[in-house]
């Protein structure tokens, strides 16, 4: 058996809950690693990717789903969900039937998975890093933002805040899903943006007003705080 079909068995096997918990484990003992936050932000096809899909499969259905009905999306409505991984928000915001649905994700593997899942919907997946959408959104054209577990990677986060603020429509608003306490141990140079403060402040200062709540859906991995923004 190649490295290939290793691969393709382990991703079969992802929802078995040993291979769940081994593949927790080695996360656990990799997670201060470059290579491993790296993966976080944007899983490979390797070994460490698949770690990364196991974990963020757990960890982010419950809050992308919660993150996604408290936008209060409305038929019609113009939605862009950056990062969205698994599809967990996609399958909540299609529910609302808004007009057009777009989703930016940096990770080939992701998108591939996204393509297949989602491939007769309507929703459009783009490769693009969400600090320069011009050749995929026009300026003040969306309704609605969803990020779930993203703002950490976004360097530097200006940049991104000002896109944000070029494509939403004046009033329109956004959530911004995260796990601060869960990512303390990530490495540094990778996820930039630990502190709730600063990307709070940097969102206010970028023209946006800022509503934030904690969450408790029940589980410790599904505890998050909800960053609400609204654009002046």
């Amino acid at each position: 058996t190649g490295w290939p079909d290793f691969v393709q068995i382990v991703i079969e096997m992802m929802h078995n809950k040993v291979i769940i918990g081994i593949l927790r484990w080695f996360f656990h003992r990799l997670r201060h690693t470059r290579m491993m936050t790296n993966n976080m932000r944007s899983p490979g096809s390797g070994i460490l990717g698949i770690i990364a899909r196991s974990v963020m499969h757990r960890g982010n259905e419950l809050v992308s789903q919660d993150a996604a009905e408290r936008l209060q999306i409305k038929q019609g409505e113009c939605v862009l969900e950056v990062g969205p991984g698994n599809g967990h928000g996609l399958e909540k915001i299609l529910l609302y039937k808004p007009s057009q649905i777009f989703g930016v994700e940096i990770s080939e593997t992701y998108r591939k998975k996204l393509k297949r899942k989602f491939g007769n919907q309507n929703l459009s997946i783009f490769s693009n890093d969400a600090k320069d959408l011009t050749d995929v959104l026009a300026d003040a054209t969306v309704d609605k933002i969803l990020a779930v577990n993203v703002v950490y990677f976004l360097d530097p986060l200006d940049l991104y805040i000002k896109e944000f603020h070029r494509i939403m429509k004046k009033g329109s608003t956004g959530i911004i899903a995260c796990k601060f306490n869960g990512i303390t141990s990530f490495d540094d140079s990778v996820a930039v943006n630990k502190d709730i403060e600063f990307v709070i402040s940097s969102f206010a200062k970028g023209g946006f007003e800022i509503n934030h709540i904690d969450v408790d859906l029940g589980k410790d991995f599904s505890k998050y705080t909800a960053i609400s923004i609204t654009k002046r």
